[in-house]
């Protein structure tokens, strides 16, 4: 029957043939996949012991990001003040704050706060928001700060600050 359809010069079987053999492919990686996933958690299920508790000690550290978050929300809430804020990024950043006291640049607390907003990519709104000031005075302060730290018109204060 096949043949036959063939020697007739029908066309119209290859569109067929085409379709079967693409539900067969597909079915058959279905089912490969599957088999395979399931393999694997599986195998995710059953650490060696060896591996869970080389694991443990790492679980009980903070996870830096989380913590960097959580406390810009506290923050942000009004449930923590900037000093303890700015402790815990001092913690988190030694180097970066070493870094920036390093500059020959008026070292008051204001620039400080204005460069780690700086450093978290903070709009300027968000700026504001946390330090309760207008989005006018982040705009003049980081101004004031790309003076005293003589960068060229073209440059960016963010670019340079996250280069620290």
């Amino acid at each position: 029957m096949f043949s036959e359809l063939l020697s007739q010069g029908n066309f119209l079987i290859w569109p067929l043939i085409t379709v079967a053999l693409v539900i067969i492919f597909y079915l058959f990686l279905k089912k490969h996949f599957l088999n395979e996933n399931s393999f694997q958690h599986d195998k995710r299920k059953s650490k060696p012991p060896h591996l869970k508790q080389s694991l443990e000690p790492l679980a009980s550290l903070p996870k830096p990001k989380e913590n960097l978050n959580t406390k810009l929300k506290e923050l942000s809430a009004g449930e923590i003040e900037w000093p303890e804020f700015s402790r815990f990024y001092h913690k988190m950043n030694p180097q970066f704050v070493s870094n920036l006291k390093r500059l020959e640049i008026n070292h008051t607390p204001n620039t400080l706060k204005h460069s780690i907003c700086l450093r978290l990519n903070l709009s300027l709104k968000e700026t504001a928001t946390l330090l309760n000031v207008s989005v006018s005075s982040v705009k003049n302060a980081r101004n004031r700060l790309k003076k005293q730290l003589n960068l060229p018109p073209n440059q960016q204060i963010s670019d340079f600050i996250n280069g620290i």
